[in-house]
């Protein structure tokens, strides 16, 4: 029998099935490797994504090159990261296979949840979490739960849901990167992972600073790196403090000092008829505090051109409490002394009370020292946390009413603060109103957490009387910001430099005697009511009320503000603040200066600077700045402000061509 064999045809096409085979074997062979990639790249485009939507720092078509070549240096450990990671979990799952399962949905759940809670605190903030914010969420986990609710809606629920179930996809079925052997391996990927989060963490501080710009993977390990050594070490963002001493002064009769320092309170919910529409009736809001205007036999005095000289807690408080100007000198802090400081050499008993937590920002260790008698903050006071990270503020004043109580009896003197919680976002209406938590563009809410200050303040001030030292204690009430409700909300406060955020309730009461016995200081008072005045004048009024106008050592170039009971200088009427600060860097950044009714802003989050004449556009509504003249007229004292301090110099570069003020 003939076989023949079949010859393929010229025109026929080559079989090529084992080369087709192997191609095949190396792309099933390859998908494993970028399914697992699929993740951490879709972090990286949402990432991006999210940032293109904020209007601060945050946003990459705001980066400089160091900014860019940080960012893809975070890129680049965020994805090493990653297949380290995997890596330690296949092996795991060579000695333990069904350990890694369930270590695969456990980091699921947490991954999911730590990405969707990170990119829903840049949505809402313009920024993301640092060291800070974590330290906050551990410590204050009911708070974040509670605030949880309005910033997590059903869209980041489902999103999270996606994310885990995309996390499992990805890192579900076992996939080896690389080929090493085992006892190496294990020592590569568990040193790995180690090696690259705390080289992350130690780049984010040294380069990045505490925020922006690292990708959102990266970010949470740094935040994690600096977490630890925060809890571990003495470290200090802030100043760390070389206080002037203060030469003890001689005995003689001197009247207590009470301040009561509010937390994001508006002038217009304390103060009526301010100029400005704000939908908020002050006199139902504030029925104690409303009347000051009209007490004036009993020593209430107030400013209604008040404004604050930083939008950011962590500069307009020590502004208070040092009078320090955050827009000078960048060491000025830690050369300043305190209102505590102040009461020692007067031989005054000294306190705090505080609905507010002060280990945030290392508050309590930039003015907690000796010469602070008595200190108790939110931590101290109360386990509840009932706002952001305060307590029911109706405890604090508790506190602070029994301990004056102490002192009376005692009949020792004392300069004291009473700092205020309740109208931070998201309020705080007491513990008889019964309001879900919301936005904080809520308005009903924000006016019930007012309302409730007020009730707190009209305590104090009856106690002072029902102690029988009502006519020997000034009161200065003051605020450290605003806060963006209207009419430009949802503009960030920290870049929206607009009256609602910047003009605050600064009023004193001076006990009768003592304007009688002085009426140079009446007579300055009358002449400050209708200037602009500031935050940053409180300590500087208080020095000289308690009887320190001559100690050089509060005196200038330290103390940037202006006593309130000497006569204003003649000339401009001009005041100054911003966001940042020597110590505090925000994603949104800019400042602000008003002299007389016009107000000039420069802020990275707008395109161009603006200029509003308040006199006739109470709602700032009306950017003036490419109308004729006005830039003629406004830009001489904008450029003697910025140049006349090193941060607000410094603001003025970081922000580019927003500023235009030319710095040497």
């Amino acid at each position: 029998m003939t076989v023949s064999i079949a010859r393929p045809s010229p025109s026929d096409p080559p079989n090529d099935e084992p080369g087709n085979a192997q191609r095949g074997a190396r792309l099933r062979a390859w998908l494993p490797r970028l399914r697992l990639l699929c993740l951490p790249a879709a972090a990286l485009v949402v990432d991006l994504a999210s940032r293109l939507g904020t209007r601060g720092n945050s946003n990459p078509t705001r980066w400089s090159g160091q900014d860019a070549a940080v960012y893809a240096l975070g890129v680049l450990w965020s994805f090493a990261a990653w297949l380290v990671f995997h890596d330690l979990l296949n092996r795991v799952a060579l000695r333990a296979p069904r350990l890694r399962k369930v270590l695969v949905w456990v980091f699921a759940i947490a991954f999911s949840s730590a990405f969707m809670a990170r990119f829903a605190y840049r949505m809402h903030f313009d920024q993301s979490p640092s060291w800070q914010v974590l330290k906050w969420s551990i410590d204050e986990w009911k708070s974040v739960f509670m605030i949880g609710r309005w910033v997590l809606g059903w869209a980041h629920l489902g999103a999270l849901v996606v994310v885990a179930l995309l996390f499992v996809a990805a890192i579900g079925p076992a996939t080896q990167p690389w080929r090493v052997p085992e006892r190496l391996g294990w020592r590569i990927a568990s040193g790995g992972v180690l090696l690259l989060w705390f080289g992350n963490g130690v780049m984010t501080c040294g380069v990045a600073g505490f925020q922006d710009p690292l990708p959102v993977e990266a970010n949470s390990a740094a935040a994690i790196a600096q977490l630890l050594i925060a809890y571990t070490t003495s470290t200090r963002h802030l100043v760390t403090p070389v206080r002037p001493a203060i030469p003890p002064q001689p005995h003689k009769p001197r009247p207590n000092v009470l301040v009561l320092m509010h937390e994001s309170l508006r002038a217009d919910v304390q103060l009526p008829d301010l100029g400005y529409l704000s939908g908020l009736d002050a006199r139902q809001i504030a029925p104690f505090s409303s009347t000051v205007p009209e007490r004036r036999a009993e020593g209430y005095r107030f400013f209604p051109r008040a404004r604050t000289n930083s939008t950011a807690t962590e500069s307009s408080v020590p502004t208070v409490l040092s009078g320090v100007d955050p827009g000078g000198a960048t060491d000025a802090y830690g050369r300043a002394t305190s209102i505590w400081a102040i009461g020692k050499a007067v031989h005054a008993s000294t306190f705090l009370f505080s609905a507010q937590s002060y280990s945030f920002s290392h508050f309590d260790e930039f003015f907690f020292d000796s010469s602070l008698d008595i200190q108790r903050t939110g931590e101290d006071l109360s386990k509840v946390l009932v706002n952001d990270r305060g307590i029911d503020d109706g405890i604090a004043v508790d506190a602070a009413i029994a301990h004056m109580r102490a002192l009376v009896a005692q009949k020792r003197p004392f300069v004291g603060v009473v700092h205020f919680n309740g109208t931070h976002s998201p309020g705080w209406p007491g513990p008889d109103v019964k309001l879900e938590h919301k936005e904080r563009s809520d308005k009903g809410q924000y006016a019930a957490a007012a309302r409730y200050i007020d009730k707190q303040v009209e305590r104090l001030a009856n106690a002072l009387k029902e102690l029988g030292i009502d006519d020997d204690t000034i009161v200065l009430n003051t605020s450290d910001h605003g806060e963006n409700i209207e009419p430009h909300h949802p503009l960030d406060r920290l870049g929206a430099f607009y009256e609602e955020c910047t003009r605050i309730p600064i009023w004193l009461k001076i006990p009768p005697r003592l304007l009688q016995e002085h009426p140079e200081w009446e007579a300055a008072l009358d002449a400050w009511h209708l200037r602009n005045v500031q935050n940053l004048d409180t300590l500087p009024t208080l020095r000289d009320l308690i009887g320190l106008a001559e100690v050089a050592e509060l005196g200038p170039p330290v103390l940037g503000g202006r006593s309130l009971v000497r006569p204003p200088p003649s000339g401009d009427d001009m005041i100054m603040g911003q966001s940042t600060c020597s110590f505090r860097a925000w994603a949104l950044d800019g400042f602000y200066v008003v002299n007389g009714r016009v107000k000039f802003i420069a802020a990275n989050d707008q395109p161009t600077p603006q200029i509003y004449d308040l006199d006739a556009d109470v709602n700032e509504a009306r950017n003036l700045w490419n109308e004729p003249g006005w830039r003629e007229r406004v830009m001489p004292w904008v450029e003697r402000a910025v140049l006349a301090g090193e941060e607000r110099k410094a603001a003025c570069k970081r922000i580019g061509a927003v500023c235009p003020v030319r710095i040497p």
